[in-house]
C-alpha cells in the first residue's frame, strides 16, 4: 500500500508508475509512512549535531508533517492495535 509510488493512467489505458519519495536526488524505497521516515531522519540530524549546540552556536530545525488522509489503509499491526483498544468499541467515544 504505502510504497511511495504514483500511478498515472493515460487516456489510452497505459499505466505509468513513478516513485514519489526522494532523498538527495535518489529514490527512497520504503514501506514506512513518510511521517516516520521524516521523523527518523530529523532525529538522525539532531543527534549528529547535538554535540555542537550551544548558546553561541544555535540550531533550528522545522519539521512539518503532512499526514495524508488518502488512501485509507494502514499496516496490519497498527490496525490490530487499534482494534484491541476499548475506545474503538465504545460507541459514545
Amino acid at each position: 500500500f504505502y510504497n511511495h509510488t504514483m500511478n498515472f493512467t493515460f487516456d489510452d489505458g497505459t499505466v505509468y508508475t513513478k516513485r514519489d519519495l526522494f532523498h538527495n536526488g535518489q529514490n527512497v524505497t520504503s514501506n514506512q509512512y513518510s511521517t516516520d521516515i521524516y521523523k527518523e531522519k530529523t532525529m538522525e540530524i539532531i543527534t549528529s549535531y547535538s554535540p555542537v549546540f550551544s548558546p553561541s552556536n544555535p540550531f533550528f530545525i522545522y519539521l512539518a508533517f503532512q499526514n495524508v488522509h488518502e488512501p485509507l489503509d494502514a499496516p496490519q499491526d497498527i490496525i490490530n492495535q487499534m482494534l484491541s483498544t476499548d475506545s474503538i468499541n465504545d460507541e459514545t467515544r
